[in-house]
């Protein structure tokens, strides 16, 4: 037997564990109940948010224990919440054990940690990282003044993401404007920005080895009619892609509610790229969300939605936020404003 047979069976052994069908028999009777289900997934972010303010050294509230607590004690006195909460855990706790196994006899731990299913710890990481891109882009709305060149801006935003405690960078800082702003990899130029242009920002902390990803478009002084017209499409677009992501959902169903909205508002052709990607140690890796992929989400993934509209020698915009997959839709990473900001 060669060791993808192997593979395969010790998948079909992880699903014929009782830890497996008690999990997934308790989440199907989960997903039946929409109110129960909601609970849960505000319970988990939640859970999130405590962990990751923890994590940035801050100290949790009498307020923070109790709304997590009442919501817990609430989830609990429901036979099918306790359940849910009870199988997940083990099953959890199962997975856990099977992956340090795996890691201790082949001693390539650290390669299976770069799987696409994040531990909570590491989705922990990723938070940090991309709440250093948060605090960065809410910097950068009271620096940016016109008459900056792009690389000035550029070099403030990896300015602030070193300050704030990340040991490098996902990538290399995008800052784009005007006629630059229709490349999505736009590179940084000593062109200045102008009244009346879009200046979009793609940025990444790396933090602990883990990444942040995330990009927002403001306009500087105000905003033409048009370039109103374009935002309000992409950032509808960009809130039907969140909404489509969902464990078991796939990646091309994703980009198919992202793309649609652009593609019914008359610029399809200029949507030229897929709308997202996993993100973990590094920035870019499955999985990936266009119209051609046959990859199915997963609970614990982490993964960009990011739409944009290019204008041939005019503008671009486009705005991307990092979330964590669940199973009743996602814990989103990025918190900085959508609506169209002018500076």
């Amino acid at each position: 037997m060669n060791v993808y047979d192997q593979a395969h069976g010790l998948a079909q052994a992880i699903k014929a564990s009782e830890e497996y069908k008690q999990y997934d028999q308790a989440k199907k009777k989960i997903k039946d109940n929409e109110e129960l289900e909601n609970m849960i997934k505000d319970f988990q972010s939640k859970q999130f948010e405590m962990q990751a303010k923890q994590l940035s050294g801050g100290q949790l509230t009498p307020e923070d224990m109790a709304g997590v607590q009442q919501l817990y004690a609430i989830l609990l006195k429901d036979p099918l919440a306790a359940s849910y909460i009870e199988a997940e855990m083990r099953f959890s706790l199962m997975m856990k054990d099977v992956y340090e196994i795996l890691g201790e006899a082949t001693g390539m731990g650290d390669m299976l940690k770069n799987t696409t299913i994040r531990t909570p710890e590491e989705l922990l990481l990723i938070m940090k990282a991309e709440a250093m891109g948060d605090i960065a882009f809410e910097h950068m709305l009271d620096f940016i003044k016109p008459g900056m060149t792009e690389i000035q801006i550029a070099d403030e935003i990896e300015r602030v993401l070193r300050a704030l405690g990340a040991e490098g960078l996902s990538f290399e800082t995008i800052a784009v404007s005007g006629v630059n702003s229709n490349q999505p990899h736009g590179v940084p130029s000593e062109k200045k920005i102008e009244e009346g242009e879009f200046l979009t920002m793609d940025l990444g902390a790396l933090y602990k080895g883990y990444c942040g990803d995330m990009t927002r478009t403001v306009a500087i002084g105000y905003a033409t009619d048009e370039m109103k017209e374009i935002y309000d499409i992409v950032l509808r677009s960009q809130l039907a892609g969140l909404a489509a992501v969902k464990a078991g959902v796939s990646c091309r169903d994703v980009d198919r509610a992202s793309r649609s909205i652009i593609e019914e508002a008359g610029y399809g052709d200029f949507y030229i790229h897929g709308t997202g990607h996993g993100v973990g140690r590094e920035v870019h890796q499955p999985p990936t969300l266009n119209a051609r992929s046959e990859e199915i989400l997963q609970e614990n993934q982490a993964v960009t939605v990011e739409p944009g509209i290019y204008l041939p020698e005019k503008f671009g915009v486009r705005i991307e936020d990092l979330a964590i997959v669940t199973n009743f839709g996602i814990i989103n990473c990025t918190k900085s404003k959508k609506e169209l900001i002018i500076l």
